[in-house]
């Protein structure tokens, strides 16, 4: 049966994935969340451990963030249950390629939050997320914010952006993938011979 996209009944519910180190930046959506209109009826589902989560989980305690669940490393089945239980994915890595965790978001139906850059300025359309400028910390928060309020205000806009997820995530299938190297190599021979 598929129960994608999940509706929302009441609170947004976001799942933010990965390792608790700097780069990764989960604190930017911990001021985001506090900043947000709707912050009361925001649920965080953070997966992920590592050296900053002691700091993460203070600094949420410090912020008034009381809707947030740790559930640190799980395995690859449990944290994809996590996560399709979700309505938003937010990834806020300030140096990554393309995560594997944007595409798992995306193939569950989960429209994504990202920073215009690196691999995800490539990945996310418009029709799928809502990329966020890069600038000053605090415009990046504000962009965050700002992103998930209206997320929470206009359901009809993310359950069309998570049916968007779903038809982008097939975009990154082994199959496509092939087919789109194929085209490549025939294009350079075409090129090659007439010179």
């Amino acid at each position: 049966k598929d129960i994608y996209p999940v509706k929302r009944k009441k609170n947004l519910c976001i799942c933010w994935s990965g390792l608790h180190i700097p780069r990764k930046a989960l604190n930017l959506l911990l001021q985001s969340v506090r900043n947000c209109r709707h912050g009361e009826a925001i649920e965080l589902h953070v997966i992920g451990a590592g050296r900053s989560t002691d700091r993460w989980k203070k600094l949420a305690l410090n912020l008034g963030l009381k809707k947030i669940t740790w559930y640190g490393w799980v395995d690859k089945e449990a944290a994809l249950e996590i996560m399709a239980n979700c309505h938003l994915m937010c990834i806020t890595s300030l140096s990554d390629l393309t995560s594997t965790v944007l595409l798992e978001g995306l193939s569950l139906g989960l429209p994504v939050v990202a920073l215009n850059h690196c691999g995800f300025s490539n990945v996310i359309t418009k029709d799928c997320g809502i990329k966020i400028p890069i600038g000053s910390r605090k415009e990046v928060c504000a962009g965050f914010s700002t992103a998930i309020d209206l997320l929470y205000e206009d359901e009809p806009l993310r359950l069309k952006l998570s049916q968007g997820a779903r038809r982008r995530a097939l975009d990154f299938k082994w199959e496509e993938k092939a087919k789109r190297i194929t085209q490549l190599y025939e294009e350079a021979i075409e090129n090659f011979k007439h010179g």
